[in-house]
């Protein structure tokens, strides 16, 4: 059941970086709380790795894993995506401190570098159809360029 769950939540993902879904899933024994770890790799790329890079996951904080790197920087061509991303969150939560100064800076810039695209346009428009809630950051651009 939680390895179906993995496959999931990772075909999501593939969805997202446009990858076509030829699916290996290296399955680890279970973690000090019972959940089954997993690697999943497409075509030879890790998807784990793929979504700390694109920030749609966390690095576990704990020791890190023997050879694994923790310091992920997302690919150029997502960055606006989640400086968007950031932007609605800090906007719809009020108060939580979701951006920093320093990260509002940094997410401004990836903003004006990685504008919006087609592909996040359509993403908006699916998350608005499910939650009945859109991101502005997005939604504003993509009406603008006349693709809502």
């Amino acid at each position: 059941m939680r390895e179906s769950t993995l496959i999931v939540d990772s075909s999501q993902q593939l969805d997202y970086l446009k990858c076509p879904i030829f699916l290996k899933q290296s399955v680890e024994p279970t973690g000090r709380y019972g959940r089954t770890l997993g690697v999943v790799f497409v075509n030879g790329m890790n998807v784990n790795l793929e979504m700390v890079k694109t920030g749609l996951a966390e690095v576990y904080r704990g020791r890190p894993a023997k050879g694994f790197n923790p310091q992920a920087e997302p690919r150029p061509e997502v960055r606006g995506n989640i400086a968007r991303i950031y932007f609605y969150m800090n906007w719809a939560y009020p108060g939580h401190g979701i951006l920093t100064k320093k990260n509002q800076k940094l997410f401004e810039a990836w903003d004006k570098e990685d504008p919006v695209d087609d592909w996040e346009c359509e993403r908006s428009k699916r998350i608005e159809g499910i939650q009945r809630n859109g991101n502005p950051f997005v939604k504003k651009i993509c009406i603008k360029v006349g693709i809502w």
